[in-house]
């Protein structure tokens, strides 16, 4: 045995020094036939890789196998909210439990933040994209699926509530540069059976490029088909609120973000016939990409209406009249630091209660305006407000979307103190201002754990 050993070694000394000996001895076991087990073992683990890229390749398909779920659809989204009686637009006033004065007692100033919200604005400035307030198309192009979603522009037509829900594009443009100039000049007369079908071809992308940049009206679907467009336009609403705020800009991430919310409607619904229209759907690419345009409108719809609220609301609120250099001041400090979302603001001392983060009135008036509306509330938002009313908690995206509102309305009178000069609404600098607007949150969450659910619950108990 120990011989053995010695031999081993001797061998692997060898094999250390065996140039080319060695190159050759390697070369002729290279050429050793492989056993049918190890041929059996290579093949098992081809086809484990062929099935996973299959699946990989399918999984954008929302999945026929997804409608088995639809023989246990979810429940009702609840009775219709009771009315609620019209909130005062008074201030919350400072009656205090024992348990709510200690934890009032106990939350520190935020001297230190001041100076991490003056740095943060100002890196977020820095990284402002150069066109932020222009139009930004989000053009996304899967498998024949397109999806756009341009950044919300409320100085355009779009209105709530429009008859036919018209929404106009601006990405358009942009949109159509990506289509072949070549395709333009030639002959759409074909000499040979070849070109012909190549030129028919062509004229199907022209058509689907024709309609991926058109808008998406009402009258675009069939009644049947109307009804899940509907629930769908409502439903992103909701998940905006209670789920992502901002989805990732990349095209997957807007596909998959738009089709699961068509999906949860149609299997929250009891109606055969939404869920006809997304059996249907789920077969044909040029009606889910029509659905999915429709759907992501709730979305931008929303942060639209909540933008224009805060418009309408933050120059009698803050008080930004007389002279113009002196309102330019004044929105300067309101926006440093973040001091416009604290409560009792004094503009003329420059002085805000620290102790009273997230606590402008301005905030509550713009969250019950809405979503709690004392008249005309709106179907859209229907879902959002029974869940709320079900869960008595105020989401926390809704003060975040408010504040960061109300923000960009103040940023409109940075520039001219006469008057607003509307700024489009960009995708990726309200995605910069949330999350500022969130660490803000989580930095009082984190001096004081109780503090933001009573803070939530006190807001809700003021609109209700």
């Amino acid at each position: 045995m120990p011989q053995t050993r010695s031999n081993d070694a001797r061998r692997k000394s060898n094999s250390g020094r065996g140039g080319k000996g060695a190159a050759t001895q390697t070369a002729t076991r290279a050429s050793i036939p492989i056993s049918e087990a190890d041929l059996a073992t290579y093949r098992l683990v081809q086809a484990q890789f062929d099935a996973q890229k299959k699946a990989a390749k399918e999984a954008e398909d929302a999945g026929k196998e997804l409608l088995d779920a639809e023989d246990d659809p979810s429940t009702d989204q609840g009775g219709r909210p009771r009315k609620k009686r019209k909130s005062a637009t008074q201030p919350v006033q400072p009656v205090l439990s024992e348990g709510e004065d200690e934890i009032a007692s106990r939350l520190q100033p935020v001297n230190a933040i001041d100076r991490t919200l003056d740095a943060e604005m100002s890196h977020e400035e820095d990284e402002e994209p150069p066109n932020a307030g222009d139009d930004e198309g989000l053009h996304m192009d899967l498998d024949g699926m397109d999806v756009d979603e341009v950044d919300i522009d409320t100085d355009s037509d779009v209105l709530e509530g429009n008859a036919n829900n018209e929404i106009s594009f601006v990405a358009a443009d942009i949109v159509q540069s990506n289509v072949d100039p070549r395709s333009r000049s030639r002959s759409v007369a074909p000499k040979t059976p070849g070109r012909m079908a190549l030129g028919s071809k062509k004229q199907v992308m022209s058509t689907l490029n024709a309609a991926n940049t058109s808008k998406v009206v009402e009258k675009d679907f069939s009644p049947r088909t109307l009804k899940l467009a509907l629930a769908s336009k409502s439903h992103v609403r909701t998940r905006t609120v209670f789920d992502e705020p901002f989805p990732r800009n990349n095209k997957i991430s807007r596909i998959n973000f738009a089709w699961t919310t068509i999906k949860e409607s149609a299997f929250a619904s009891e109606d055969v016939e939404v869920r006809q229209a997304f059996k249907r759907a789920t077969d044909n690419i040029n009606l889910k990409s029509k659905l999915m345009k429709f759907t992501l409108y709730g979305r931008t719809g929303l942060v639209s209406s909540i933008i224009s609220k805060a418009r309408e609301k933050v120059r009698a609120y803050y008080g930004l009249s007389g002279d113009p250099e002196c309102v330019k001041k004044d929105v300067e400090w309101l926006l440093k630091s973040s001091h416009f979302v604290y409560g009792d603001i004094n503009l003329k001392e420059r002085t805000v209660d620290k102790m009273k983060p997230f606590g402008a009135q301005l905030i509550i008036d713009i969250i019950e305006a809405q979503w709690f509306p004392s008249t005309s509330r709106s179907k859209l938002d229907l879902e959002t407000t029974n869940r709320i009313y079900e869960k008595r908690d105020l989401p926390l995206n809704v003060i975040l979307l408010v504040v960061t509102a109300i923000e960009h309305a103040l940023k409109e009178w940075s520039t001219n103190g006469r008057k607003a000069t509307q700024i489009t609404f960009s995708e990726d600098t309200a995605r910069l201002s949330y999350e500022r607007h969130l660490r803000h949150w989580k930095f009082f969450e984190s001096q004081m754990k109780a503090w933001p659910a009573w803070w939530r619950k006190t807001v809700l108990e003021q609109i209700l």
